[in-house]
């Protein structure tokens, strides 16, 4: 009579009176005699009781099982292969994986394009005050800018960017928004190319109140910039 092959590790640990983790164990440590037949989605292992029975003989106590290391191993064994009945078909898992990466994509893109935003806050252009056309124009401030002794009047519509002339100075452009009591003036220039579509880059900054003026120090010279209200 032709004996029959044990299949798979649940067999032969079953044959063994372990448990298929142990088997496995003695397959690596003790040289425990099994065959592999392989497949295209794996491999299948096997062995022969008569074979199992002279390599317990042969190895004698160092065979012998731990009853608490093989009912840890057991539950370990059901609990794989409960997850693997419930677990969802591998398409599903992979959809999972390219969503989780396709949103771990997009909010990276868009961390990188708030970075760049604020990086480029100091250069670009600075924006126009809409107008509300409820509202209608923009009111006009008064700024008198002052530097060697020649003073510059100009009448800047709020929000809007005016050009400012000045004794030895390029020309630059200076803007004014009112926030609470006070004005806040900006000056800008363009950057030193010769490319007129280069954003204009931001030089200083000021707080005003009414008829006081501001300093600030451009070139190695002075420039007061004071806000007249009395023509408002």
């Amino acid at each position: 009579m032709i004996e029959q092959p044990l299949r798979g590790w649940k067999e032969i640990a079953a044959f063994l009176g372990t448990s298929a983790r142990n088997a496995q164990r003695w397959e690596h440590e003790l040289s425990l005699p099994i065959q592999r037949l392989r497949k295209t989605t794996g491999s299948v292992v096997s062995a022969y009781p008569a074979e199992l029975d002279e390599w317990r003989r042969r190895l004698g106590a160092r065979v012998t099982s731990d009853p608490e290391s093989d009912v840890r191993d057991q539950e370990a064994d059901n609990a794989d292969t409960a997850e693997t009945a419930t677990s969802p078909a591998p398409h599903r898992a992979t959809a999972r994986h390219a969503w989780f990466l396709a949103v771990v994509v997009l909010v990276t893109s868009a961390s990188a394009a708030v970075l760049w935003v604020r990086s480029r806050e100091a250069v670009v252009d600075p924006p126009r005050q809409e107008q509300n056309p409820a509202r209608g124009v923009p009111p006009t401030v008064t700024l008198s800018c002052t530097r060697d002794s020649t003073t510059v009047r100009l009448q800047v519509r709020e929000g809007d960017l005016a050009a400012l002339v000045l004794p030895g100075m390029p020309e630059l452009r200076i803007r004014a928004i009112r926030v609470d009591s006070q004005l806040k003036v900006e000056l800008y220039r363009r950057p030193l190319t010769s490319d007129p579509s280069d954003a204009l880059v931001r030089l200083a900054k000021l707080l005003l109140l009414p008829h006081e003026a501001g300093r600030l120090v451009l070139a190695g010279r002075p420039i007061d910039i004071a806000w007249d209200t009395s023509a408002q």
